[in-house]
């Protein structure tokens, strides 16, 4: 059966399992730094992920949006 051109679009787009993890290991890795950095210079915030990443919505190559 052939590939709707939704399908073949969809297969292009949407990251499968591996890079999906990887993507959510680079925000944590980078929210800890930012943290890290907040902290070593004493600035009182909160660091939160917002966006398609923090909803899980992302596509390939997201941008990772940080608060």
């Amino acid at each position: 059966m052939p590939v709707s051109i939704e399908d073949a679009v969809l297969q292009r787009i949407v990251p499968g399992p591996e890079l999906a993890e990887e993507i959510r290991a680079t925000t944590e890795r980078m929210k800890a730094e930012t943290e890290r950095y907040l902290e070593e210079n004493n600035i009182s915030a909160d660091v939160r992920c917002v966006g398609s990443v923090a909803k899980g919505t992302f596509l390939t190559d997201p941008d990772i949006d940080l608060l």
